[in-house]
């Protein structure tokens, strides 16, 4: 019994002593959340807040102006961005990280924020090259650099630092500036001689010498501007005179004996048929356009006679019986003829046969430029001309004349271009 209200005593000390330690814990917490509460109150009513206006992080470009955006400021309540110092500088002439510093101090208490601001430069170097982009040495030396300059909006004078680097035809030039931005420019360099070789004669270009005396040379030399002295190589040829005369002589009688005479049957033939004043007007205006484009001509004397006579009085008969008065179908088919024309004349023209050969690209650009101006002439006519009979003509003798000009034509009356006869080099 006795140890049973010991054991009781006991318990109820230690149930005392629990209660007593709980409510010093709970009064602890309750002291601990007062201070707590009073420092929140504190912390808002008396320590300063500051807020940045705009990004706590600013990036400009170099040489731009920095604009201060400020803080704003509170404490107890009350406004005091008036009370803000700003602390720290931006040189935007300069690339790199700047801090700007905001402090306000109220009472016992000061605030500080910062805002980094960042100068970038993105502007890539220039370089300009002495001379021209395109440039022509001679195919055997090697390029002798014109000069060149590099600049920078912050680096300056950059020219040091250029890297130069050949690459087939091209010298590459490349450079970087500091900031990390670089620049590149090309120039071609094409290795072929362009200018031909001066012959100079000595003594008169032209010199009188008796009959039956000799003929003594007074010489020559030749230079060129990438192969230096050429006298060697130079080749001295005489004209045969009496040759020369030949040609022309040959060319006389040709056209005396062999064109006029047929010129006049076409004619005698077109005003027996009553079509005389066409035959005329239709011969002068095809013939330089044939003249330019070329074409076929047949070995006989008949054979040529029958192709000039389809040529200039066939498209006359043609028209007398197949002639439509609707000009939409009239300009249509002369679309279509011009269009054909075009591609006869840049694909085929001018087209040359062994007798009159064009050996020379100077005379063949000359006929083909010759040859649109005259198509252009004739359809200025087609279109404009009031008379259509006229324009049905001239229409179906371009067409006609356009056949003689492909190589089917040459196939089948066994002609030949001149440049296959006496070789396809041409020569200038």
């Amino acid at each position: 019994m006795v140890g049973d209200k010991m054991e009781k005593k006991e318990e109820k000390k230690v149930a005392l002593e629990e209660s007593k330690s709980k409510k010093s814990l709970i009064i602890g917490g309750v002291i601990v959340g007062i201070l707590l509460i009073a420092l929140i109150c504190v912390y808002f009513i008396f320590v300063p807040k500051i807020s940045l206006n705009g990004k706590d992080k600013v990036t400009i470009k170099i040489n731009d102006k920095y604009v201060e955006s400020g803080a704003k400021a509170t404490a107890t309540f009350k406004d005091v961005t008036n009370d803000v110092k700003i602390k720290g500088s931006v040189n935007t002439e300069k690339p790199g990280k700047y801090e700007i510093e905001y402090i306000v101090k109220e009472g016992l208490f000061t605030k500080k924020v910062k805002r980094v601001v960042e100068v970038i430069d993105d502007i890539a170097p220039v370089i300009e090259l002495t001379g021209s982009k395109e440039t022509s040495i001679c195919p055997n030396s090697e390029y002798t650099e014109e000069g060149y300059k590099a600049t920078d909006n912050y680096d300056g004078d950059i020219t040091n630092k250029v890297k130069k680097e050949t690459k087939d035809e091209l010298v590459i030039y490349t450079v970087k500036d500091s900031s990390g931005n670089s620049a590149t420019v090309e120039r071609k360099v094409k290795k072929q001689d362009k200018e031909a070789p001066i012959i100079s004669l000595k003594g008169n270009k032209t010199v009188y010498v008796k009959l039956n005396s000799k003929y003594n040379e007074s010489g020559v030399t030749a230079k060129d501007n990438c192969d230096t002295d050429l006298t060697e190589k130079i080749k001295a040829k005489v004209s045969d005179i009496d040759e020369e005369r030949e040609m022309i002589i040959n060319f006389g009688v040709r056209l005396i004996f062999g064109e006029l005479p047929k010129i006049l049957i076409l004619f005698i033939i077109g005003f027996v048929l009553k079509m005389g004043w066409q035959t005329l007007l239709l011969f002068f205006l095809i013939a330089p356009y044939r003249s330019f484009t070329g074409g076929i001509h047949l070995k006989t004397h008949l054979g040529c006679m029958l192709t000039t006579s389809c040529l200039y009085l066939g498209p006359i008969i043609v028209t007398k019986y197949f002639q439509i008065n609707n000009d939409l179908i009239l300009y249509v088919f002369t679309a279509i003829i011009t269009i054909f024309s075009i591609f006869i004349i840049a694909k085929y023209a001018p087209a040359d046969t062994e007798n009159i050969p064009i050996l020379t690209k100077k005379e063949r650009k000359a006929k083909k430029i010759k040859s649109y101006i005259s198509l252009a002439v004739l359809l200025t006519i087609i279109i404009f001309v009031p008379d259509k009979t006229i324009s049905y003509m001239i229409v179906y003798a371009i067409f006609l004349q356009n056949l003689t000009v492909l190589p089917i034509s040459y196939k089948l009356t066994n002609n030949k271009h001149g440049y296959e006869v006496y070789g396809t080099e041409e020569t200038t």
